[in-house]
């Protein structure tokens, strides 16, 4: 979990600070790999200036969506 928070410190920008990232890393290892979904978004990569980007196709604001509405099920 140290890791993982090393690891997001350099590629996460937040404003919350550490003693509550932990709190939240520490609740993360109480949710069973059962209840975790992974949903790719619908997606290209790309470039913008000297930037590599990630642009949505328009699959993903469904997605976004239906995840707001609570109904990935």
């Amino acid at each position: 979990m140290l890791t993982w928070l090393g690891i997001m410190r350099d590629e996460v920008k937040t404003d919350l600070p550490f003693p509550e990232l932990l709190r939240l890393a520490l609740l993360a290892t109480d949710v069973p790999a059962s209840g975790i979904k992974n949903i790719p978004v619908p997606s290209v990569a790309g470039s913008a200036g000297g930037a590599s980007v990630v642009r949505l196709l328009p699959g993903a604001y469904s997605l976004f969506g239906r995840l707001r509405a609570g109904s990935l099920g």
